[in-house]
């Protein structure tokens, strides 16, 4: 017979980065990694101070699109110089690693804050989204248009003795909108889909109300601790679709508490179209500003210590407290447990803790039952040849996902080498990374639409049908 297979454990493979030098800094630890590149813990040797470092994918280092965006942000933080937005300090090339190295942020990201799914006080709310505000308002000034503006790119850092100073990162897809800096491709659509703007979603130009929008979204979700469209199914289809067409539900029917007039900065933060939204930052601050003051709430930063004070207690309770206002009380709570996932923590006991388990008695009878006997024990098996080891399997196509989605809803047919699909709009496909995709979407009474793309990464593919 065949000895038993054991399980290989292989060490994880070493980061060949870490100890390397970029520039005056040492790379300590990896802290993220994403699509496009990591994010790593650098030191200067000499001095001790910190720095974070991004290093772009080695695969991407010969695309020059890519690395024109890479750039990009370095030379968009550059223009902007704005205390609210992390500062690049080097750039460089050093054999084959292409890398950032920008100003270490000791704090959460704003993602993490709302990671609990719990509405924010608005003496919470209102001086983050404030710096957010003047922060975008100096990167529009100087025609820089972030358009990946999400809670992952917000953080909260201490400065001095207050809480939730905000440091706005990734202006790596920033669009600069000087003469010549057209970089992106026609039909390319870029970000992040939950705080996309309609216009975004549809790959249609995008000015400054592009950040409005995403600005809204945030504004929204810390406001009631969920998304605009969470209540709809997570497909990245059906989130686009209602990012386009959907009207977002009123604040105020998840978190009864929040006053009508911040509701009405959101919802009008939240218009599809750009023109009946907030014409730019400065409106939006401002309307903040006001919104506020009429509520006598405070736009000062916290103390340190006590921004976390404020939010609820987490341990032993079922429904989630709310957090607007000193007032909210168990009523508004009792809404939201319908909107949100209700949760217990157990208790943690630990071996020793652990209370002694009796034995059950035993009647007499049970004790005087006789045992059965033990069953034979089987024949052992005759050995069986050895089987041939199995061929390799070829290795799986990687595919990409593409999202169609047109205006109107329509028919669509998609065509790529060796492949096809058809069906109606909203939709997803999944094609062979690299392929050249052909979409024509047509519908009765209107003209077809057609687009082409090569399929590089997860992106939408919209449609504009108009009549004949």
């Amino acid at each position: 017979m065949r000895p038993p297979q054991t399980e290989v454990i292989r060490p994880p493979r070493p980061d060949r980065l870490i100890g390397r030098m970029c520039g005056s800094y040492r790379v300590v630890k990896l802290l993220a990694r994403g699509g496009m590149g990591a994010v790593y813990l650098g030191e200067h040797p000499a001095i001790g101070s910190k720095v974070a470092i991004k290093v772009l994918h080695q695969r991407f280092a010969d695309d020059p699109l890519v690395l024109e965006r890479f750039f990009n942000e370095a030379r968009a933080v550059n223009l902007i110089g704005h205390d609210n937005i992390v500062r690049v300090l080097d750039f460089s090339e050093s054999g084959d690693v292409t890398y950032l190295v920008m100003e270490w942020l000791d704090g959460p990201t704003l993602e993490k804050l709302l990671h609990a799914r719990r509405p924010l006080p608005l003496s919470r709310i209102g001086p983050i989204a404030l710096q957010c505000c003047r922060a975008l308002q100096a990167a529009h000034a100087h025609h820089v248009i972030h358009r990946d503006l999400k809670p992952d790119n917000i953080f909260l850092v201490k400065q001095g003795e207050r809480d939730d100073f905000v440091k706005l990162v990734d202006f790596g897809i920033a669009k600069l909108q000087d003469a010549g800096a057209g970089k992106t491709q026609a039909g390319m659509v870029l970000g992040t889909p939950a705080y996309m703007s309609p216009e975004q979603a549809q790959a249609h130009p995008v000015d400054a109300r592009t950040d409005i929008y995403s600005m809204g979204v945030i504004l929204f979700q810390m406001t009631t601790g969920v998304l605009p469209f969470a209540h709809l199914s997570p497909s990245l289809v059906t989130q686009l679709h209602a990012t386009v067409y959907d009207p977002p539900p009123r604040p105020r029917s998840l978190v009864p508490d929040v006053p009508e007039a911040w509701e009405r900065i959101i919802l009008k933060a939240l218009e599809k179209d750009p023109a009946r939204r907030y014409q730019s930052m400065v409106e939006l601050h401002d309307a903040i500003v006001e919104c506020l003051g009429e509520l006598e709430i405070t736009t000062d930063l916290p103390r340190a210590g006590a921004a976390m004070a404020a939010l609820p207690a987490r341990g032993g309770h079922r429904l989630l407290a709310l957090a607007i206002g000193a007032a909210a009380g168990l009523a508004a709570a009792g809404i939201l447990v319908l909107v949100l996932r209700p949760w217990r923590t157990p208790p943690v006991v630990t071996e020793r803790e652990a209370p002694p388990v009796k034995p059950a008695p035993v009647s007499e009878p049970e004790r005087a039952a006789p045992q059965p006997e033990p069953a034979p024990r089987p024949e052992p098996a005759a050995p069986q040849p050895e089987e041939q080891p199995a061929k390799k399997p070829p290795a799986p196509v990687e595919l990409v996902r593409l999202f169609l989605v047109s205006n109107p809803p329509a028919h669509f047919e998609a065509r790529w080498r060796r492949g096809s699909k058809q069906g109606e709009t909203p939709a997803q496909i999944e094609v062979p990374k690299g392929s050249r995709v052909r979409v024509r979407y047509t519908r009765e009474g209107f003209a077809p639409f057609e687009t082409s793309l090569v399929a590089g990464a997860p992106q939408a593919v919209p449609g504009t049908l108009s009549p004949p």
